[in-house]
């Protein structure tokens, strides 16, 4: 069905904002009637840290990078010579089997059982939790995949840093009910979140220090992690 969407003339757009905010229940920073009088801080934001591979880790991620490259070049052959686009969804389906070799690599299927060692990423990450606490902070830190967070969980135990995971793989219900005991309301040290999952109008502010183990492809997603 068609939608016709109304567009507000710049000259009535105070007027309209002024008719719609009592209906608003959250107003954003960048909201002129809101930046006048609430200064957020701004957050430190810091490089990238590298890491080095370990050689089994890279090994397996070489097999599946080669493995979607030969995919790859006779899919986009077969199209050409048919005439036919590129399916750009088939292409980032398969091309997301590389992104989990290279950060989660115990989930790998068809080489054996992957690597289920501690990767020198996931070593790297614990170590920077470690040290988040250890300044008082509470971090939360954020991954795409989900059993990531697991193993980041189970290692963090291991150094009696008490931790919640926080992924789609519960309900909302159960999941907001752990974060109010644990988080808002608890002790817990440190929040795992899978990215997506911590949406709009979820404010944390008793977490201080955000952790990307791996990064989104929408820059929006992340700019909302991190305030």
């Amino acid at each position: 069905a068609k939608r016709e969407v109304p567009k507000i003339k710049a000259a009535f757009l105070q007027d309209y904002r002024a008719w719609v905010a009592p209906m608003i229940k959250r107003r954003v920073q960048q909201e002129p009637a809101v930046s006048r009088y609430v200064k957020f801080p701004v957050p430190t934001l810091c490089d990238p840290i590298e890491v080095d591979w370990d050689m089994e880790h890279l090994l397996l991620y070489v097999k599946v990078a080669e493995e979607f490259a030969g995919w790859y070049k006779k899919y986009a052959k077969e199209r050409g010579e048919e005439g036919n686009a590129l399916n750009l969804t088939m292409i980032l389906a398969r091309l997301e089997a590389c992104f989990k070799a290279a950060n989660v690599p115990s989930a790998v299927s068809g080489y054996g059982r992957g690597f289920q060692s501690m990767t020198s990423k996931e070593k790297v990450c614990l170590d920077l939790i470690e040290s988040e606490v250890k300044k008082g902070l509470r971090p939360i830190v954020f991954a795409k995949n989900p059993a990531v967070l697991r193993r980041l969980s189970a290692e963090l135990a291991k150094r009696n840093i008490t931790n919640l995971v926080f992924t789609g793989e519960e309900t909302i219900a159960k999941r907001t009910e752990k974060l109010n005991e644990r988080i808002r309301n608890g002790n817990d040290q440190v929040m795992l979140a899978s990215l997506g999952v911590t949406q709009d109008g979820l404010n944390l502010p008793m977490l201080n220090s955000v952790i990307f183990y791996s990064r989104s492809y929408k820059s929006r997603e992340e700019w909302q992690a991190i305030f």
